[in-house]
């Protein structure tokens, strides 16, 4: 709710005349070194375009001119975009150090001054040593490399987002992945199975051994009794 107001207080007079550049930061002192970026869809002339500081007027619509101080030339390249996004107009300028402290506006002309427009642009504001009249909306492309220099809460608007410059910058949150373990092995208590020829063997065996032995023996005293059974009778019937 509160970006669509500031869209309504920043883009109702512009919506009037056209775009405009917007400061990289919400006020300037001077001396201080300034950056104004804006965006037009064209058409571009063919020639250099000079900007100029003037302080605002009574509220009237803003005329181009050169009738402010001199602060530099616009630089115009053609985007990878279309629409309002297909030319970026920049300028940057030293605010003069003996300049009063108000509200100011940046203004534009060719050389001889024509009042012909730079695509849809019209003179910006500015504000020197003083906080602006109302909240800046910057209305850039994404990519815009002066974002990186703007305050994380300044108000950003392009095709397809509305943000913060501190939400554009922060970069892409991922889902947390639990990391991979592999569990320790359980210890599983086994009774070990008796091994062969273990202590029940030892016992059967001897105990094998004698009573084979005692039964072999057994035998052979029986058929030596019987042996000497046979020869006693032998000897009788002689």
């Amino acid at each position: 709710m509160l970006l669509v107001v500031l869209l309504a207080l920043w883009s109702g007079p512009a919506a009037g005349g056209g775009g405009r550049l917007a400061p990289v930061q919400d006020r300037y002192e001077p001396g201080q070194a300034a950056t104004l970026v804006g965006y037009t869809q064209g058409p571009v002339p063919d020639e250099p375009f000079y900007a100029y500081l003037r302080p605002v007027d009574d509220g009237s619509l803003p005329a181009l001119d050169d009738t402010g101080r001199y602060v530099g030339e616009l630089a115009v390249r053609e985007t990878t975009h279309r629409g309002y996004l297909r030319f970026r107009v920049s300028v940057t300028f030293v605010v003069p150090a003996n300049l009063p402290a108000g509200q100011y506006e940046l203004t534009y002309c060719d050389d001889p001054c024509t009042g012909q427009f730079l695509g849809d642009l019209v003179p910006s504001p500015v504000s020197v040593g003083v906080s602006p009249a109302r909240p800046v909306v910057r209305m850039w492309a994404p990519e815009e490399p002066e974002i990186a220099d703007l305050a994380p809460g300044a108000v950003l608007v392009g095709p397809g987002y509305q943000t913060t410059a501190g939400a554009l910058r922060a970069p892409p949150t991922t889902a947390a992945v639990p990391p991979t373990t592999t569990p320790a092995p359980v210890a599983v208590a086994t009774t070990p199975a008796p091994a062969a020829g273990g202590d029940d063997m030892a016992l059967g065996l001897p105990i094998a051994l004698v009573l084979a032995s005692a039964g072999a023996t057994a035998l052979v005293l029986s058929r030596l009794q019987r042996a000497h059974r046979q020869l006693k009778g032998t000897l009788v019937l002689r």
